[in-house]
């Protein structure tokens, strides 16, 4: 009986929660009544299988306890064979046998313990159900209370209302507990005239899969669910729709009980669960998604409390570690950007709102989570949320439209421009006042074109800024607004007090986690930095040498393809991708020049990767020119690990100077590195500056280029996005020239 009782009643005393059962014989005023006997109980169901008619003159001399509605009878003779039951409203009144022990619960102690013993037993029980009273808990301790809710909630016909009557009843507490929860989640929740609008543009079909990595309380999922459902044609489809097309994740298990309930009062779900409770950021599920509509809980950053052995309270950053994220970072946001990055399906959609630190985040994981965004999904759209509709004050939020295409052929950018719809500037919401309403985003709809992008206009608040432009912003930041802010000027346009106060102090909190992680990194006990400089070199040249090899495996066969071209290239992987190779370029007639490259093809010739074929043209130095050989494609493949994320952009920069006459390829490198040389001395040179430089202090050779010449070699490569960002290495004089 024991591991079927819930956990509180282990410390109860019989005497606390009992009455005493009083013997007395059945009453002469009836002829007959039902007996409870050991036989009549069920042992496997637990309960009252069948109570034998017996006449009142021929009663049992057991028959002498009358039981109630909820009494317990539990056989004290062989307890072994576990005769326990509850006993039935039909036999309520009736004779129970002595062999039997009877528990009465006190007035008040059966609904409380049994609801408590309800909430833990449906907890264990699998799919929807489970979900639903998850960890569930029992508020109400007066038994009076406990029993009033209930009746009032029993008094009400569930069964004959529809699924949109009661899921509209459920959606009502479900905000109002969102406006009184002043911390937490509820403090973000997206505003329903939002997620329609946003809804309506996405347009996700019947058939496609709706995934919310951060479903709340499921606001999205039931958008998607109630625009999707008129376009249900039939019943297949309709029973699709409910089993098979919403799901959901979010780490609260509170959350995940009222979303499960939500889901469920609106008719989704086939018994399993839509929503699982797990951190969705922890692993890749495997599953992949037509159409992802989410808003990630806000946060700057993932860190948990640990107690030293000192006692101490120390806090540690949270990253996760995972193959598909090409960026390690604790920033909570940024994460869930890359998490829906490798969840969409190809050809999926996304719309995710986010704060406005995900825009301009310095730092290798903000820059390239923005530029992978750009250039490896069509981010088409973002719209610029004002403050007033969050229920914590200040909150700036962004939403942004972006689309999983494969890579393009011609190895550009999948983003060709993206569209900024300033929602911010001068408008002012509240949320009692002047409430967002689904008409205020009629306009941003109506810009959106959403049946065909490609009329979209330019308008006031809708603007397009083309993808080349925005690679080249600083730290490619994104946070781009345009209109004149009235506030600035007309002290009555500022927003109200609370706001800029709690701005103010977020900023500030922000400055102070900066500098207590710079703190605590500063008392932390430094081990002793022992440098194998050997080592470092031979991963170097070895990096180096993969990435050689990886050029001549794409260009040996192209007819124009030398040392000359191959070197330009090694450049190029540096200071274009920024690998770090610790090239040491000098200044040569023939471009930036490595002499490491002698040594290179000496070793590769060793190593059998490739054979190096030198010819004489008879007009200058030899030609040098590489034969493919077996091992070459261990070292290409070392060169992908290399590479990483950059490959596709490698590969761009190839494809621009393959077959290219040798000349061309030497004064594009030429003019890149005298470009990326001001630019790593904190200069923004003009194209007059850069051209002088080559044709005057780069070679005594390059001075037979023509200025005009060099003025189309330098707007081709704007054209073709091969400007340089100021990244190592630097270029130096040849000795010989000084």
């Amino acid at each position: 009986m024991s591991d079927r009782l819930p956990d509180s009643w282990a410390e109860a005393r019989l005497g606390d929660v009992c009455e005493p059962v009083s013997q007395r014989g059945p009453s002469a005023e009836h002829e007959t009544f039902r007996y409870i006997d050991l036989g009549a109980i069920d042992n496997r169901a637990k309960r009252v299988a069948e109570a034998t008619g017996v006449p009142v003159l021929k009663a049992p001399s057991r028959a002498k306890q009358v039981v109630r509605y909820g009494d317990v009878v539990f056989s004290t003779v062989r307890v072994y064979l576990e005769n326990i039951a509850e006993v039935p409203g039909e036999l309520d009144g009736e004779i129970a046998s002595t062999a039997f022990c009877v528990l009465r619960p006190a007035q008040g102690i059966s609904s409380r313990y049994l609801y408590h013993y309800v909430l833990e037993t449906l907890s264990t029980k699998p799919g929807l159900v489970g979900t639903i009273f998850r960890k569930a808990q029992n508020k109400l301790t007066d038994p009076a209370k406990l029993k009033r809710v209930v009746s009032l909630i029993d008094s009400e016909t569930w069964i004959g209302s529809g699924v949109d009557v009661k899921g509209a009843i459920y959606e009502g507490p479900l905000e109002k507990n969102a406006a009184e929860v002043k911390s937490g989640a509820g403090q973000y929740f997206t505003r329903r005239p939002l997620i329609d609008a946003m809804v309506e543009v996405i347009d996700p079909r019947v058939g496609e899969t709706v995934h919310d990595p951060a479903c709340g309380t499921g606001g999205f999922l039931l958008s998607a669910y109630e625009h999707m459902k008129p376009n249900a044609r039939d019943r297949s489809e309709q029973r699709k729709l409910r089993e098979q097309s919403l799901s959901g994740v979010d780490i609260v298990d509170e959350v995940v009980r009222l979303c499960a309930m939500n889901m469920y009062l609106h008719g989704i779900g086939n018994g399993e669960s839509p929503i699982a409770c797990r951190d969705a950021l922890a692993f890749d599920p495997g599953d992949r998604y037509d159409v992802i509509l989410t808003n990630p809980p806000f946060g700057r950053k993932s860190s948990y409390r640990v107690i030293g052995e000192d006692g101490e309270v120390d806090t540690e950053r949270e990253d996760y570690e995972r193959e598909d994220f090409k960026f390690t970072t604790s920033n909570k946001q940024l994460n869930f950007l890359q998490h829906i990055m490798t969840i969409m399906q190809m050809g999926g959609r996304a719309v995710v709102v986010l704060p406005d630190n995900v825009l301009f985040e310095a730092g290798s994981a903000g820059e390239g989570i923005r530029r992978r965004l750009l250039e490896r999904f069509d981010f088409h759209t973002l719209v610029r949320l004002p403050t007033g509709i969050f229920y914590k004050p200040g909150v700036k939020a962004n939403v942004l439209f972006f689309n999983k295409h494969p890579p393009r052929a011609d190895n550009k950018p999948n983003t060709r421009a993206l569209w900024i719809y300033d929602f911010r500037t001068n408008r002012n919401f509240t949320l009692k006042k002047n409430p967002l309403a689904r008409a205020d985003l009629d306009d941003f709809v109506a810009c959106y074109q959403a049946s065909n992008r490609s009329k979209r206009k330019e308008s006031e608040r809708f603007r397009k800024f083309d993808v080349a432009d925005l690679l080249k912003r600083d730290k490619l930041n994104l946070d781009i607004l345009w209109l004149k802010d009235d506030s600035l000027e007309d002290v009555n346009s500022l927003p109200p007090p609370d706001e800029i106060a709690i701005e103010i102090v977020e900023n500030l909190q922000a400055a102070l986690e900066a500098f207590q992680a710079v703190a605590d990194d500063l008392q932390k006990p430094q081990a002793p930095v022992v440098v194998d400089i050997a080592d470092a070199r031979r991963k170097r040249d070895a990096s180096r040498a993969a990435v050689g090899c990886y050029v001549i495996g794409k260009l040996a066969d192209t007819p124009t393809f030398g040392r000359t071209v191959e070197m330009k290239l090694l450049y190029l992987a540096e200071a274009h991708l920024g690998l770090e190779l610790e090239g040491q370029p000098i200044r040569d007639a023939a471009g930036p020049y490595d002499p490491w490259i002698r040594e290179f093809e000496k070793q590769a010739v060793q190593a059998n990767w490739f054979a190096v074929d030198e010819k004489d043209i008879g007009t200058g130095p030899s030609k040098m020119s590489y034969k493919i050989k077996p091992g070459l494609k261990a070292k290409v493949d070392e060169a992908v690990a290399v590479l990483g994320d950059q490959q596709v952009e490698f590969d761009r920069v190839i494809g621009l100077l393959a077959g290219k006459p040798t000349e061309d390829a030497e004064i594009l490198t030429t003019l890149f590195a005298a470009w990326n040389d001001a630019l790593l001395d904190e200069l923004s040179p003009p194209d007059e500056d850069i051209i002088r430089e080559v044709r005057e202090n780069w070679h005594l050779d390059k001075a037979r280029f023509s200025i005009d010449t060099l003025k189309k070699w330098l707007d081709w490569m704007r054209s073709n996005r091969l400007t340089p960002m100021g990244k190592p290495p630097r270029t130096r004089h040849q000795a010989k020239l000084l």
